[in-house]
Protein backbone atom coordinates (compact mmCIF):
# COMPACT_ATOMS: atom_id res chain seq x y z
CA UNK A 1 0.00 0.00 0.00
CA UNK A 2 1.18 3.38 -1.05
CA UNK A 3 1.30 6.14 2.17
CA UNK A 4 2.19 9.18 3.25
CA UNK A 5 4.25 9.79 6.00
CA UNK A 6 5.96 12.50 6.84
CA UNK A 7 9.60 12.27 8.18
CA UNK A 8 13.31 13.53 8.48
CA UNK A 9 15.09 10.56 7.64
CA UNK A 10 14.42 7.47 4.46
CA UNK A 11 14.34 5.23 7.71
CA UNK A 12 11.15 6.81 9.59
CA UNK A 13 10.09 7.01 5.45
CA UNK A 14 9.20 3.29 5.66
CA UNK A 15 8.55 3.26 9.05
CA UNK A 16 5.57 4.97 8.10
CA UNK A 17 4.25 2.84 5.27
CA UNK A 18 0.72 1.33 5.17
CA UNK A 19 -0.13 4.44 7.91
CA UNK A 20 -2.53 6.26 4.95
CA UNK A 21 -2.83 5.91 1.41
CA UNK A 22 -0.80 7.92 -0.85
CA UNK A 23 -3.66 10.05 -3.14
CA UNK A 24 -2.23 12.44 -5.05
CA UNK A 25 -3.62 15.73 -6.18
CA UNK A 26 -4.61 15.40 -10.44
CA UNK A 27 -5.23 17.95 -13.66
CA UNK A 28 -9.18 18.74 -14.26
CA UNK A 29 -10.38 17.31 -17.41
CA UNK A 30 -13.37 18.70 -18.82
CA UNK A 31 -13.97 18.41 -23.03
CA UNK A 32 -14.00 21.75 -24.98
CA UNK A 33 -16.60 22.65 -27.72
CA UNK A 34 -15.20 19.78 -29.79
CA UNK A 35 -15.80 17.28 -27.45
CA UNK A 36 -11.99 16.86 -26.56
CA UNK A 37 -9.52 17.57 -23.88
CA UNK A 38 -5.94 18.31 -25.07
CA UNK A 39 -2.90 18.91 -22.60
CA UNK A 40 0.54 19.80 -23.09
CA UNK A 41 3.27 20.44 -21.20
CA UNK A 42 7.07 21.28 -22.34
CA UNK A 43 8.78 21.58 -18.86
CA UNK A 44 9.90 25.13 -19.63
CA UNK A 45 8.95 26.33 -16.18
CA UNK A 46 11.37 24.36 -14.31
CA UNK A 47 14.78 25.55 -13.47
CA UNK A 48 17.05 25.84 -15.99
CA UNK A 49 20.85 27.34 -14.47
CA UNK A 50 22.87 24.66 -12.77
CA UNK A 51 21.75 24.16 -9.58
CA UNK A 52 19.44 22.70 -7.18
CA UNK A 53 15.83 23.55 -6.73
CA UNK A 54 13.00 22.48 -4.52
CA UNK A 55 10.26 20.74 -5.95
CA UNK A 56 6.97 20.80 -4.67
CA UNK A 57 4.08 17.89 -5.85
CA UNK A 58 1.20 19.63 -7.78
CA UNK A 59 2.97 22.76 -7.22
CA UNK A 60 6.10 22.92 -9.40
CA UNK A 61 3.97 21.19 -12.36
CA UNK A 62 0.49 20.62 -11.20
CA UNK A 63 -0.91 17.59 -11.81
CA UNK A 64 2.76 16.13 -11.53
CA UNK A 65 4.62 14.35 -8.80
CA UNK A 66 8.30 12.54 -8.20
CA UNK A 67 8.44 9.60 -6.36
CA UNK A 68 10.88 7.43 -4.82
CA UNK A 69 11.31 3.59 -5.81
CA UNK A 70 8.80 2.86 -2.72
CA UNK A 71 5.82 4.82 -4.46
CA UNK A 72 6.41 7.71 -1.75
CA UNK A 73 7.44 11.02 -2.24
CA UNK A 74 11.03 12.34 -2.00
CA UNK A 75 12.61 12.63 1.35
CA UNK A 76 14.71 15.68 0.22
CA UNK A 77 12.21 17.16 -2.29
CA UNK A 78 14.43 18.46 -4.79
CA UNK A 79 15.43 18.13 -8.52
CA UNK A 80 18.92 19.68 -10.26
CA UNK A 81 18.90 21.76 -13.83
CA UNK A 82 21.98 20.24 -15.62
CA UNK A 83 23.36 19.95 -19.09
CA UNK A 84 24.20 16.27 -18.65
CA UNK A 85 27.50 16.31 -16.93
CA UNK A 86 26.58 15.46 -13.44
CA UNK A 87 26.40 11.54 -12.64
CA UNK A 88 24.85 12.01 -9.51
CA UNK A 89 21.51 10.15 -8.37
CA UNK A 90 18.57 12.60 -8.83
CA UNK A 91 15.35 14.19 -10.76
CA UNK A 92 16.77 16.59 -13.10
CA UNK A 93 15.63 19.30 -15.55
CA UNK A 94 18.18 19.02 -18.85
CA UNK A 95 18.71 21.21 -21.30
CA UNK A 96 21.67 23.62 -22.17
CA UNK A 97 22.79 25.95 -19.95
CA UNK A 98 20.41 29.28 -19.09
CA UNK A 99 17.78 27.78 -21.93
CA UNK A 100 14.69 27.74 -21.16
CA UNK A 101 13.91 24.34 -23.03
CA UNK A 102 14.16 21.99 -20.70
CA UNK A 103 13.03 18.52 -20.55
CA UNK A 104 12.08 16.28 -16.95
CA UNK A 105 13.86 13.71 -16.28
CA UNK A 106 16.20 11.48 -14.06
CA UNK A 107 19.75 9.33 -13.59
CA UNK A 108 19.22 6.88 -10.99
CA UNK A 109 21.15 5.48 -8.18
CA UNK A 110 21.25 3.66 -5.13
CA UNK A 111 22.04 6.85 -2.63
CA UNK A 112 19.47 8.11 0.13
CA UNK A 113 17.98 10.32 -2.84
CA UNK A 114 15.86 7.76 -3.81
CA UNK A 115 15.65 6.05 -0.60
CA UNK A 116 19.15 3.33 -1.61
CA UNK A 117 17.05 1.15 -3.70
CA UNK A 118 18.60 -2.23 -5.33
CA UNK A 119 20.92 -2.53 -8.28
CA UNK A 120 19.06 -3.26 -10.93
CA UNK A 121 16.15 -2.24 -8.95
CA UNK A 122 13.40 0.87 -9.32
CA UNK A 123 14.95 3.91 -8.49
CA UNK A 124 11.51 6.63 -8.83
CA UNK A 125 8.63 7.46 -10.87
CA UNK A 126 7.40 10.70 -12.88
CA UNK A 127 3.94 10.77 -12.86
CA UNK A 128 1.16 13.13 -13.41
CA UNK A 129 -2.61 12.36 -12.98
CA UNK A 130 -6.30 13.77 -14.38
CA UNK A 131 -9.29 13.63 -13.74
CA UNK A 132 -12.67 12.66 -15.44
CA UNK A 133 -15.00 15.49 -14.93
CA UNK A 134 -16.42 15.30 -18.26
CA UNK A 135 -19.47 13.39 -17.04
CA UNK A 136 -19.28 10.42 -19.46
CA UNK A 137 -16.64 7.64 -20.12
CA UNK A 138 -13.92 8.52 -22.57
CA UNK A 139 -12.59 5.69 -24.79
CA UNK A 140 -10.67 7.73 -27.26
CA UNK A 141 -7.27 8.50 -25.41
CA UNK A 142 -3.72 9.06 -26.66
CA UNK A 143 -0.40 10.21 -25.25
CA UNK A 144 2.63 11.19 -27.31
CA UNK A 145 6.23 12.68 -25.87
CA UNK A 146 9.62 12.68 -26.89
CA UNK A 147 12.35 10.45 -25.08
CA UNK A 148 15.43 11.89 -24.52
CA UNK A 149 19.33 11.27 -23.28
CA UNK A 150 21.63 13.72 -22.28
CA UNK A 151 23.65 12.17 -20.32
CA UNK A 152 25.92 8.81 -21.38
CA UNK A 153 27.14 7.28 -18.31
CA UNK A 154 30.34 5.31 -17.85
CA UNK A 155 29.15 2.38 -19.84
CA UNK A 156 27.53 1.48 -22.99
CA UNK A 157 24.74 -0.48 -21.28
CA UNK A 158 21.75 0.04 -22.52
CA UNK A 159 19.03 1.94 -20.26
CA UNK A 160 15.62 1.82 -20.46
CA UNK A 161 12.43 4.33 -18.97
CA UNK A 162 9.55 2.41 -18.58
CA UNK A 163 6.14 4.03 -19.80
CA UNK A 164 2.48 2.64 -17.65
CA UNK A 165 -0.68 3.79 -17.22
CA UNK A 166 -3.88 3.11 -14.94
CA UNK A 167 -7.18 3.97 -13.64
CA UNK A 168 -7.37 4.28 -9.73
CA UNK A 169 -7.78 6.32 -7.20
CA UNK A 170 -4.65 5.83 -5.31
CA UNK A 171 -1.10 5.05 -6.99
CA UNK A 172 -0.40 2.33 -4.91
CA UNK A 173 -3.48 0.61 -5.85
CA UNK A 174 -3.63 1.46 -9.53
CA UNK A 175 -3.64 -1.90 -12.02
CA UNK A 176 -0.53 -0.91 -14.01
CA UNK A 177 -0.32 -1.29 -18.27
CA UNK A 178 2.93 -1.51 -19.97
CA UNK A 179 1.67 -1.00 -23.52
CA UNK A 180 5.88 -1.58 -24.56
CA UNK A 181 7.04 -1.09 -27.67
CA UNK A 182 7.09 2.27 -28.98
CA UNK A 183 5.93 4.19 -25.68
CA UNK A 184 9.09 2.78 -23.48
CA UNK A 185 12.14 4.79 -24.36
CA UNK A 186 16.09 3.17 -24.92
CA UNK A 187 18.90 4.84 -24.75
CA UNK A 188 19.92 5.33 -28.23
CA UNK A 189 23.31 6.75 -27.96
CA UNK A 190 25.69 5.40 -29.81
CA UNK A 191 29.01 6.72 -27.77
CA UNK A 192 30.71 4.53 -25.58
CA UNK A 193 30.49 5.83 -21.88
CA UNK A 194 33.99 6.99 -20.92
CA UNK A 195 35.39 6.97 -17.42
CA UNK A 196 33.88 10.08 -16.37
CA UNK A 197 31.04 9.95 -18.56
CA UNK A 198 29.88 12.19 -21.33
CA UNK A 199 26.79 14.71 -22.39
CA UNK A 200 24.66 13.91 -24.37
CA UNK A 201 22.41 16.65 -26.46
CA UNK A 202 19.02 15.01 -25.61
CA UNK A 203 17.57 17.02 -28.59
CA UNK A 204 20.07 15.50 -31.12
CA UNK A 205 18.19 13.01 -33.29
CA UNK A 206 20.19 10.39 -32.43
CA UNK A 207 19.82 10.62 -28.95
CA UNK A 208 16.09 10.99 -28.82
CA UNK A 209 12.37 9.31 -30.29
CA UNK A 210 9.15 10.19 -30.42
CA UNK A 211 6.79 7.72 -28.48
CA UNK A 212 3.52 7.27 -27.49
CA UNK A 213 0.25 6.59 -29.31
CA UNK A 214 -3.60 5.24 -28.64
CA UNK A 215 -4.12 3.88 -25.02
CA UNK A 216 -6.58 0.44 -25.58
CA UNK A 217 -8.48 1.59 -22.59
CA UNK A 218 -12.46 3.02 -21.30
CA UNK A 219 -11.63 5.83 -19.01
CA UNK A 220 -14.78 5.76 -16.50
CA UNK A 221 -16.20 9.60 -15.60
CA UNK A 222 -14.97 10.65 -12.38
CA UNK A 223 -12.59 8.41 -12.02
CA UNK A 224 -8.94 9.30 -11.91
CA UNK A 225 -5.93 8.14 -14.88
CA UNK A 226 -2.31 8.39 -13.95
CA UNK A 227 0.30 8.30 -16.59
CA UNK A 228 3.99 7.43 -15.16
CA UNK A 229 7.86 7.19 -16.10
CA UNK A 230 9.91 4.87 -14.04
CA UNK A 231 13.70 5.03 -14.02
CA UNK A 232 16.08 2.16 -12.61
CA UNK A 233 19.15 2.09 -10.54
CA UNK A 234 20.93 0.22 -13.27
CA UNK A 235 24.04 -2.16 -12.90
CA UNK A 236 26.54 -0.13 -13.70
CA UNK A 237 26.72 3.64 -14.35
CA UNK A 238 23.77 5.16 -15.33
CA UNK A 239 22.59 6.94 -18.08
CA UNK A 240 20.62 10.49 -17.79
CA UNK A 241 17.24 9.77 -19.86
CA UNK A 242 14.19 12.37 -19.85
CA UNK A 243 10.47 13.26 -21.60
CA UNK A 244 9.39 16.29 -23.23
CA UNK A 245 7.05 17.61 -25.54
CA UNK A 246 4.26 15.39 -23.49
CA UNK A 247 0.83 15.62 -24.89
CA UNK A 248 -2.69 14.04 -23.66
CA UNK A 249 -5.69 13.55 -25.85
CA UNK A 250 -9.27 12.41 -24.41
CA UNK A 251 -12.67 12.27 -26.21
CA UNK A 252 -15.60 10.17 -26.28
CA UNK A 253 -15.94 7.97 -29.70
CA UNK A 254 -18.75 9.24 -32.43
CA UNK A 255 -21.72 6.50 -31.52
Amino acid sequence: MSVFCRGQAVLLALACLGAMPLARAELPVKLDGSGRYVYRQDFNTLGAVSRTYDWVDNRTLPGWSLLNFVEQPLVTPTYRADVGDDGSGSFYSYGLEGDANRALGALGSGAAYFGTPAAGALAGYITVAFRNLSGQDLDRIAVRFQGQQWRQGASDNLNTMVFEYGVGEVFGHVNWVRPGKGFDFESPSPLIGTPEGQIVNGRDPLASARLGGSLPTVWPAGTKLWLRWAFLNNHGFDHGLAIDDVEFRAERAPR
